[in-house]
């Protein structure tokens, strides 16, 4: 793997937060710099159905304070869409960060449409688009 060849950066997609320690099954900051990690994955809905918001915020501190690059999962599930409360449940999954962080990219991640076969449609994707926009300008 050629990441400067290739523009392409590895990442990875769970860390736990400590630089180093026993916690069977996870990856703290030293096996990250083992690889040459510097990008990190939080909030993925499979993550998140585990239902802890503070480990999630926990990480994402703890990532920003090492300078990761964080690219942060949010997404609704289909009954937060259909009750039409989308950028409500959004907004509550960003405000236990820091939405200036410059290393931080935002992954919309429609749960609703994951193995269902509903379909986000474009405009509720422009919809969640405009928003993140709308709280993310400086």
């Amino acid at each position: 793997f050629l990441e400067n060849e290739n523009n392409f950066i590895q990442g990875a997609q769970n860390f736990y937060p400590c630089v180093n320690g026993a916690f069977t099954g996870e990856l703290g900051k030293e096996h990250l710099d083992e690889f040459g990690i510097k990008c990190v994955l939080i909030g993925h809905s499979e993550r998140r159905a585990l239902g802890d918001e503070e480990f999630i915020k926990a990480k994402f501190d703890f990532a920003k304070e090492h300078g990761y690059k964080i690219v942060f999962c949010i997404g609704e599930n289909l009954d937060t869409k259909n009750s039409g409360k989308t950028l409500e449940f959004l907004k509550k999954q960003l405000e236990i960060i820091d939405l200036n962080y410059e290393k931080l990219i935002i992954a919309y991640e429609p749960i609703y449409s994951i193995g269902t076969g509903v379909s986000a449609q474009s405009t509720d994707i422009a919809k969640v688009l405009e928003f993140l926009a709308s709280l993310t300008k400086v």
